[in-house]
């Protein structure tokens, strides 16, 4: 979904100010398995970010190399909501494995998960790109365009699921990179 509203500053120039909301299947994960006791024991760590939707309000500048066709920069303010899950799995013989340190605890039964954790949030950043738009009909315009979008960096704590020994359960943060992706789409445009 797009609106906007252009000014067309002589028989050459146009600037415009944009806003668009588009659903999003964007997500990235991974999953490491590393030894921590060895040969017995290893740590499974899974992480995944997704952007469930995002959007951008923007400016627009371009230069009309026709009377039909547009060519122009834009760029601007960038939001969308941004997901991370975040697991830790002890692996080995059965079992439990039990750690205390400063009244900070947990208890993880072997093969299950130990530590979880997961958010979901609005996040704020820019953009950047440009395209082109041919006029083929009266109110009519088809368009394409390329975006660069940046929504920041993002983290999730990750909580012990059970405490050992100690009161207090154990907690860590893992901190995710930069939720940021190239956009190419291409669409028609009414003109009231």
């Amino acid at each position: 979904m797009q609106a906007g509203y252009n000014w067309q500053l002589d028989s050459k120039w146009l600037v415009g100010v944009e806003a668009d909301l588009s659903g999003s299947s964007l997500r990235g994960g991974g999953r490491e398995t590393t030894p921590i006791l060895p040969p017995a024991f290893t740590q499974t760590i899974s992480a995944e970010q997704k952007i469930d939707w995002w959007g951008s309000v923007r400016g627009r500048l371009g230069a009309l190399v026709t009377p039909s066709v547009l060519l122009y920069g834009t760029g601007g303010f960038a939001f969308g909501r941004v997901a991370t899950f975040d697991d830790y799995i002890v692996n080995g013989p059965g079992g439990a494995l039990n750690i205390s340190v400063a009244g900070t605890s947990f208890s993880c039964t072997i093969g299950s998960t130990c530590f979880t954790g997961n958010d979901s949030r609005i996040q704020t950043g820019w953009t950047v790109g440009g395209g082109g738009e041919w006029r083929f009909a009266p109110g009519w315009s088809f368009r394409a365009e390329y975006l660069y979008v940046d929504l920041g960096k993002s983290s999730v704590t990750a909580n012990a699921l059970a405490t050992g020994i100690g009161p207090n359960l154990s907690r860590y943060t893992a901190n995710f990179g930069r939720a940021d992706f190239h956009v190419a789409r291409v669409g028609v445009n009414y003109h009231f």
